[in-house]
């Protein structure tokens, strides 16, 4: 699965605009809301020079999506979602495949794919306060996959003493049942949350207008459990301690077999601020995702498949006044043993970075924030280094951002070991020496903020955005035919 492709130019310019309105005695300004997928430390959203958009959570009420993929269909212009092989979902957002763009819960990784990204349907919305979304590279900061963007999505912490929200959703299209509900207690020091959603769909056959009894397509039912749990413990003033854990089942129904999808994972994350200008996180993170196909209700070996992830992920950050310097560092032990290599067997994958951002503000108008990192990856015995460069200028009533990122894609333990049969069709074959994809990205932005008055009393705000970015894409991962007259069969590598 290696060839080095020329550099790509890719541009796309996208426009958009929000507007609230209030009364005057209830003003909320969205832009005034903190962020911190941008920079990894908080941020106003109207302060930070990275391009954001954040999905809040009155468009999380209103638009009430089961999961992220019917969000961002919904909310996010420039995105796709189609099915792909066995009917798992394929993703593309901006010229970009689901494999370059990189999804996070509170800025944890996930493991496990269905086609070329993670599980959509692992990623429910219950109890989530916002997603933040930053297009373009960010693995300055992020590393491998944050090549086209990164998704966060950022959980809830209900100050009331305690809450309870039950929904229930019904679609005809594929008689679709949902169910979710949360249970939120907040005691001062103590913050519980639990959430739950069920999903329970019918197998849909899509027709032609012209002709209702030709199917032309199967969209197929089945049910998917999410239960999580996140509990917060506050011993002292400036210092946090979150653990969380969740589960989940889903079961893809098919004519002659049920594919089950399982997933446990946990965590444990300690949050401390000294003093007023240093904060420091220190986390741990561990998910497993399998997968198993099952014919007559029996399971069988033919596809199955575990991705084993341990993350330790270390941050600092110290403030200079109105600077900030922020380093950190990440290791991750990733296992993966599919029915796509060969005999079933298991490949280990260590990787390990460090990075260091400045964010410089040498004027009030004036702000710079510069990124490094350097990843390394065990099994392609290779390393890479990110940058980015971002500068944000305030003129009122208008601010400009402009900025340079690098990414890139580390090859996958699938794409560098992959041996498998496709049906007697063609064997695909991997290759252990590929290299890291590689992409360079250049933006712009000119946004307009305001108030809505009426009679002399402020009625509202408004933001009015227009931004374009361009990427230069080079050495794509991608497949070419090659001979294998031994096995009698056309092979891909």
């Amino acid at each position: 699965m290696a060839m080095t492709a020329p550099i790509i130019p890719l541009l796309f310019l996208t426009t958009s605009g929000t507007a609230e309105v209030a009364d005057s005695a209830n003003l909320r300004n969205p832009l005034d809301e903190v962020v911190v997928t941008a920079t990894r430390t908080p941020k106003t959203l109207k302060d930070v020079p990275v391009i954001t958009r954040v999905i809040g959570s009155e468009e999380l009420a209103h638009g009430d999506p089961t999961d992220i993929q019917e969000l961002l269909t919904e909310e996010l212009p420039g995105i796709e979602f189609g099915y792909a092989m066995s009917q798992e979902t394929a993703l593309q957002m901006g010229g970009f495949g689901g494999n370059a763009v990189l999804f996070l819960v509170d800025g944890e990784r996930l493991s496990g794919e269905t086609m070329d990204n993670v599980d959509y349907s692992r990623l429910d919305l219950t109890n989530a306060s916002r997603v933040e979304i930053v297009k373009g590279a960010a693995s300055a900061l992020y590393g491998a996959n944050a090549v086209g963007g990164v998704v966060n999505i950022i959980s809830k912490h209900d100050s009331s003493p305690w809450s309870v929200d039950i929904d229930n959703r019904y679609r005809t299209l594929g008689d679709e049942y949902r169910t979710s509900g949360s249970v939120n207690f907040n005691a001062g020091k103590v913050y519980s949350s639990t959430g739950l959603q069920f999903v329970r769909s019918s197998r849909v056959q899509l027709t032609t207008p012209f002709d209702t009894k030709s199917v032309i397509h199967d969209i197929y039912g089945g049910n998917a459990l999410n239960i999580k749990e996140r509990l917060i413990y506050s011993p002292t003033d400036g210092l946090e301690l979150t653990l969380r854990g969740g589960y989940f089942d889903r079961k893809s129904e098919r004519i002659t077999y049920d594919d089950r999808f399982h997933d446990y994972n946990g965590g444990l994350k300690c949050d401390w601020n000294p003093n007023a200008d240093s904060h420091a996180e220190l986390s741990y993170s561990y998910d497993q995702y399998d997968k198993k196909r099952y014919i007559g209700g029996q399971a069988t070996n033919l596809h199955d498949y575990s991705d084993r992830q341990h993350i330790v992920r270390g941050l600092y950050s110290h403030a200079f006044g109105v600077n900030t310097l922020t380093a950190g560092a990440d290791y991750m032990y990733d296992h993966l043993r599919s029915y796509q290599f060969a005999e079933s067997e298991g490949h280990l994958q260590h990787s390990a970075d460090m990075f260091v951002q400045f964010d410089w503000s040498p004027i009030s108008k004036l702000n710079i924030v510069g990124s490094l990192r350097d990843d390394w990856y065990s099994a392609s015995h290779h390393n890479a280094v990110t940058a980015r460069l971002a500068v944000m200028t305030k003129l009122k009533p208008l601010t400009l951002r402009a900025g340079y990122s690098g990414g890139f894609r580390a090859p996958t333990l699938k794409e560098m070991f992959m041996e498998f049969d496709m049906a007697g069709i063609r064997m695909i074959y991997g290759n252990p020496d590929l290299k890291p994809e590689r992409s360079h990205n250049l933006n712009l932005s000119l946004e307009r903020n305001g108030l809505v008055t009426h009679g002399g009393w402020m009625a509202g705000s408004y933001s009015m955005t227009v931004s374009g970015q361009m990427n230069f894409y080079d050495s794509r991962i991608t497949t070419e035919e090659i001979d294998s007259p031994e096995i009698g069969l056309p092979a891909l590598r």
